[in-house]
């Protein structure tokens, strides 16, 4: 087997000595990552497979649907394989774009930058796994051209917002020492609901006191076009419900796709770095006959998550690291193995489904998302709405309590306050009894719209939602 790329170039930026440089979103492949790159490139190359034309990824996409059942395990090595290669493509045809090792939610993953902007990356090969447990028709052929889109694309600029200027009597008393800073909210349900079950916190820096009658969408002043959103964002390609989940499949040579030779050699085993993606919470059974190759073995298994005989208190959200600008890199930031109790695979993909679905609606209406109650039965996934405000936050827990299933995950808006200068999505998701996570994602409306405010983020612990 080639043990170097056989067509497009890698475009990996040279490696760097670890401990050398400041903490950073994205770092230079190490030359065992990138060798094992060119491994899956290599696989891929032999399989017969044209990777300079996205219609052949989407054709080997579809012969891998056809000849893998849903229940089967995962082809994670096939998968891997075309998500670089969707990647290479995305270096070809993107000046000053790379591969580099980038964030994602089971530690560091392959993802192309353009430009150094690291807090913009493309996670391929997270995006063609995600796709894989949705059995997503072909797709390549429309991501390819929104990603490029993505990465070439000006990245708006956010000014910092303005901070209030003190005139007339409150000038004397801040001379005095005396703020003129308004008191903490009650518990009148006006306070600011990113921690709808925690008490607010005493006024001052964390005080987070939103005007009763409501909140106005933040607008920025410039007249740059906002990057395009991103299939998805790389954390998930999935909506919440079974119809929009199926992106429209681009016309492909399906039934042109060669067969695959009987003594082709099986891809190899994608490293963990390479293929991080949550495993399905139920044993897979046996792998069905498949026409084509063997496929690679599957990622590695999550470690079991910890039993809990009660549930603990929810962190206050001040207490967490979390990332409030899309240009400045956080010094760190949580993960799901960073909580005290790691949520199942379940809940974590529950709770990413259902911020894909928040800030979809959130960038279509300047009021943010409606409060709804995202939950999966045998038929699929399902979303309840409600309304606005925080009497809409309090019916959808409660409808998510009285679900008796064995997920659920509660999404809202979170206006921007005096220490967020942007409004967020924010899901909680936990299974019944457990303590689950919270996770949120900052955006704006301007005069072009609505768009993203940096990257999803987990902010934390949550209470059970059932």
């Amino acid at each position: 087997m080639q043990t170097a790329s056989p067509t497009l170039p890698a475009g990996t930026a040279p490696a760097v000595a670890p401990g050398s440089g400041p903490v950073v979103l994205a770092r230079p492949l190490a030359p065992a990552e990138a060798a094992h790159l060119d491994r899956l490139r290599a696989w891929l190359h032999d399989d017969g497979v044209d990777v300079r034309d996205p219609q052949a990824l989407d054709a080997r996409w579809a012969r891998l649907l056809a000849t893998h059942a849903a229940d089967a395990p995962p082809p994670a090595g096939v998968t891997a394989a075309l998500g670089i290669a969707v990647g290479d493509l995305l270096v070809h045809a993107v000046p000053d774009a790379v591969w580099m090792m980038c964030p994602g939610p089971e530690g560091a993953t392959p993802g192309v930058v353009a430009g150094g902007r690291v807090h913009m990356p493309v996670l391929a090969v997270l995006d063609a796994h995600a796709r894989w447990r949705l059995r997503t028709p072909p797709w390549t052929v429309d991501y390819v051209r929104r990603a490029t889109a993505h990465l070439t694309a000006p990245a708006p600029a956010l000014p910092a917002p303005a901070l209030p200027v003190p005139t007339g009597p409150s000038d004397a008393a801040d001379a005095t020492g005396t703020s003129a800073r308004p008191a903490a909210p009650g518990t009148d349900g006006t306070a600011d609901q990113t921690r709808p079950d925690v008490a607010p916190p005493a006024a001052g820096r964390h005080a987070a006191p939103p005007p009763a009658t409501g909140w106005e969408p933040v607008r920025v002043p410039t007249g740059s076009s906002p990057a395009p959103v991103l299939p998805t964002r790389g954390r998930r390609g999935a909506q919440p419900s079974a119809a929009a989940s199926a992106a429209p499949a681009p016309s492909t040579g399906r039934s042109d796709a060669p067969p695959p030779a009987s003594d082709r050699p099986a891809p190899p085993a994608p490293a963990a770095h390479a293929v991080a993606a949550p495993a399905d919470a139920t044993p897979p059974p046996a792998l069905l006959p498949d026409a084509g190759p063997t496929a690679g073995p599957g990622p590695l298994d999550d470690p079991a998550p910890t039993s809990l005989d009660a549930p603990e208190p929810v962190l206050p959200e001040a207490d967490v690291v979390t990332a409030s600008t899309p240009v400045v890199a956080p010094v760190s930031t949580l993960t799901p193995e960073d909580l005290p109790h790691r949520p199942t695979p379940r809940v974590q993909d529950l709770a990413l489904r259902a911020l894909e679905h928040a800030l979809e609606q959130a960038l279509a209406d300047e009021r943010g998302v409606a409060p709804f109650v995202l939950v999966q039965d045998e038929d699929g996934f399902h979303v309840t709405t409600f309304a606005h405000g925080s009497a809409g936050v309090a019916e959808a827990r409660d409808h998510a309590r009285r679900c008796r299933l064995s997920a659920a995950a509660v999404g809202w808006t979170s206006p921007a306050d005096d220490t967020r200068p942007y409004p967020r999505v924010v899901v909680d998701a936990s299974a019944a009894g457990q303590p689950g996570m919270r996770v949120a994602h900052a955006f704006v409306h301007d005069a072009d719209g609505g768009h993203e405010v940096g990257g999803p983020e987990v902010v934390g612990q949550a209470a059970p939602v059932l």
